[in-house]
């Protein structure tokens, strides 16, 4: 009876974990997919897309092709918004991927959040 029950409780804190974990596979219409600055599916895909998909060595032709016109671009990175909250200027909170490049050549990824702490 004890083993019993203590199945069930287990069983049920796999299904409630398993249904907290919203992550994604990666998919190149969706990451694109956006609705002003809102970008829903990025957060749930971003994991997949770092672990599973080598976006190291690709040129930058190919990252952009993959991932769609960067949200920003300097001379070595550019960036993608995955989460941004705007509850005023500056925003709240803001996640992104930046794609690092050498001639041309992605060399390394990078995830940057930060939070803006509201002054009282």
């Amino acid at each position: 009876m004890l083993n019993k029950a203590f199945t069930v409780v287990l069983s049920l804190t796999v299904i409630l974990l398993s249904a907290c974990n919203s992550d994604q596979p990666f998919n190149r219409k969706l990451w694109k997919d956006a609705d002003g600055l809102d970008f829903k599916y990025r957060a749930n895909m971003v994991n997949d897309l770092l672990q599973n998909h080598n976006i190291k060595g690709l040129k930058f032709y190919q990252v952009t092709d993959t991932l769609g016109w960067p949200q920003g671009k300097k001379d070595d990175y550019i960036y993608y918004d995955i989460v941004v909250k705007y509850d005023g200027y500056p925003p709240s909170y803001v996640k992104r991927l930046y794609v690092y490049f050498k001639d041309s050549v992605a060399v390394n990824t990078k995830i940057y959040e930060h939070s803006e702490k509201k002054k009282k």
